[in-house]
């Protein structure tokens, strides 16, 4: 007999002792957050969305597709970030990605831990949004000059 709902699934502990602070993702927090993202991943159902944005942008980045630019059209509270900060956490965390992703896809993958940034728009850095990008990346000294130029405008 099939179950029910109620009879298959089982509430996380978690949502006993829920904060609504703790269910917002911060982009930020995939650059600062100590720890592999195994605890993101535990907690999350992969969606037939993410494992779409998962496969263009993971062969977008081990250089098997020449598609750059993802749209994520969802509405306020629909995941956006959410599924950046996934994204973000398999390309920075190789050793993740056979958990995650499909094993074809995982297969197709030669490249090992990425450098990654991330910038929130409603950040206002001194260095720019690109002087912030290129310090994350650690490449702030090889765009100075750049930055110097547009202070100076």
């Amino acid at each position: 007999m099939i179950k029910t709902v109620k009879q298959a699934c089982r509430f996380n502990p978690v949502i006993q002792d829920y904060r609504m602070s703790q269910g917002i993702e911060n982009l930020a927090d995939l650059i600062t957050d100590a720890g592999d993202g195994s605890e993101f991943f535990s907690r999350n159902f992969v969606t037939h969305g993410m494992e779409q944005l998962f496969r263009e942008g993971m062969l977008r980045l081990s250089g098997k597709s020449d598609q750059a630019v993802f749209e994520l059209t969802q509405a306020m509270g629909g995941g956006k970030t959410h599924m950046m900060i996934a994204l973000g956490l398999l390309a920075k965390h190789a050793h993740l990605r056979p958990d995650v992703l499909p094993e074809d896809l995982n297969n197709r993958l030669d490249f090992g831990n990425a450098r990654i940034a991330a910038f929130n728009g409603r950040n206002n850095p001194d260095n720019y949004i690109w002087g912030e990008i290129a310090t994350q990346l650690g490449a702030a000294e090889e765009i100075k000059d750049y930055l110097l130029n547009c202070a100076q405008n």
